[in-house]
């Protein structure tokens, strides 16, 4: 029997949503129809039955000065598997094999070699853009396509950015040692050009930044 996940995404146009939210969170009704060149009404009944199932969650923008409130929708944790798939296992293996094989520095330098790889590809259309929140908006929409499930807020009180990684490919590994979590803050602080902070939870994995 297929996951009960599988069964409801066999449905028209459902995972086509879902993967445009995964890329564009925060996508309004008209946003996704125009998209599609789907009818209002169409996406509307589909939204609200992905958010019945708890797919997708929305917030409604009560600041909006003309015409209705607006409802904005975005991913729960509970689409992870849509994106995960076997990957992770299959990447903690290879990894442990080749520590096995040619001890852990191997290991090390191929996580080193994943991540120069983002780095450049990220880099190269973060660079651009000057505003530090226009950055992280870039840098979230980049890891989302590179199979990451990562939003980002800004705290008022704290004067702080925070990026979370609800899914993250390298999660277990992170659990398990120190190096790739030096090595991101490494990489992001570059890519930012900021001082950051990760920390590891239930939730997934957050970098605080600070607001310049």
């Amino acid at each position: 029997m297929f996951p009960d996940y599988l069964q409801f995404f066999c449905k028209k146009n459902y995972l086509s949503i879902i993967d445009f939210l995964n890329q564009k969170e925060g996508s309004s009704i008209r946003d996704i129809s125009n998209h599609f060149e789907m009818s209002y009404m169409g996406v509307k009944q589909i939204c609200e039955k992905l958010e019945k199932a708890n797919y997708i969650k929305s917030y409604t923008d009560l600041k909006k000065k003309r015409g209705r409130p607006e409802k904005f929708y975005y991913l729960t944790e509970k689409v992870n598997p849509l994106f995960s798939y076997q990957k992770e296992d299959f990447i903690l293996h290879f990894l442990q094999s080749s520590e096995n094989i040619y001890g852990i520095e191997a290991k090390e330098r191929i996580i080193w070699n994943l991540y120069k790889t983002l780095k450049e590809k990220w880099e190269s259309k973060i660079k651009n853009f000057t505003k530090l929140s226009e950055k992280i908006n870039q840098l979230v929409i980049l890891k989302n396509q590179s199979g990451y499930r990562t939003t980002w807020k800004y705290h008022q009180e704290s004067k702080e950015f925070r990026i979370t990684d609800s899914y993250h490919p390298l999660q277990k590994i992170f659990e398990e040692t120190s190096f790739i979590k030096r090595l991101e803050k490494q990489i992001f602080e570059e890519i930012l050009e900021t001082k950051i902070e990760i920390e590891i939870s239930k939730q997934g994995i957050t970098c605080k930044i600070l607001s310049l």
